[in-house]
């Protein structure tokens, strides 16, 4: 039962940050969030504040694997942080592609939630892999579960880098909003 479960919520944590990393500048690009007068401009402060934000992640991992490492809860040390993790980045990709100020709104909007996104998919991701090896210690068995994780995680990207691309054509507002809220469902 775990095995599943836990292999299987790769699916939308991998559907998760496809969406954001593959799509969500084509969304920036194509829907009209930007004023088109200063579009290069804040464009550009955008491009600033993803640049800023993976190096940030950067600096963050170690932090936050050390926050994971000495938590004590009731739930143990992986599950509180992957559950909050889910929770969290779910809220961050419903705000980024639901709520949809123009112009510098949008760019204000983008960075806060950009950055929530980036720190709290981090939380799950380490959490979520550091949790792997806690699970068993036959290799065996560790090696099977190592590669169902890494299958379900490979269908959730490739779920949505196959599919956003084919149902994005038309109203790409509106589909963009329905991949969101069918994704962080998952």
């Amino acid at each position: 039962k775990t095995k599943w479960i836990y292999s299987l919520s790769g699916i939308g944590r991998d559907a998760a940050y496809t969406l954001i990393s593959l799509f969500f500048l084509t969304y920036i690009q194509y829907t009209g969030v930007l004023d088109e007068a200063q579009y290069a401009l804040q464009f550009g402060v955008i491009t600033a504040i993803i640049v800023i934000a993976r190096i940030w992640d950067g600096v963050n991992d170690p932090m936050i694997g050390s926050i994971i490492e000495n938590t004590h809860w009731k739930w143990g040390k992986y599950k509180p942080w992957i559950f909050l993790g889910a929770v969290t980045t779910s809220i961050a990709l419903l705000v980024l592609f639901l709520v949809r100020p123009v112009g510098w709104g949008f760019v204000a909007i983008f960075g806060v939630f950009y950055l929530l996104w980036e720190i709290t998919f981090t939380f799950n991701d380490i959490a979520y892999w550091s949790m792997l090896p806690s699970l068993t210690s036959k290799e065996k068995q560790r090696n099977e579960l190592t590669t169902m994780v890494t299958v379900f995680a490979a269908v959730g990207a490739f779920a949505v880098g196959g599919l956003v691309p084919m149902i994005t054509a038309g109203n790409a507002v509106m589909s963009y909003q329905m991949i969101a809220i069918v994704v962080t469902s998952i």
